[in-house]
């Protein structure tokens, strides 16, 4: 396998190699492809009652799924 690529329990995403995305611990099971939009979210902790962000998760597998923000 060549440097980089994704291990069997490594949650593929950016951030550093090994650590998953953003550093997020690997996940238990399988990797699951989903697509995200938007890409990047935005959180202000100095303004909790401002305007809100909608996060669209897409599963093109049918395989369900967990998650947390």
């Amino acid at each position: 396998m060549r440097r980089g690529a994704p291990q069997a329990q490594e949650l593929v995403g950016p951030g550093p190699p090994g650590r998953g995305s953003r550093g997020a611990p690997p996940p238990l099971g399988p990797v699951v492809p989903v697509l995200v939009f938007p890409p990047d979210l935005v959180f202000r902790a100095d303004q909790r009652s401002g305007p809100r962000q909608l996060l669209t998760l897409y599963n093109p597998t049918g395989t369900a799924l967990r998650f947390r923000v």
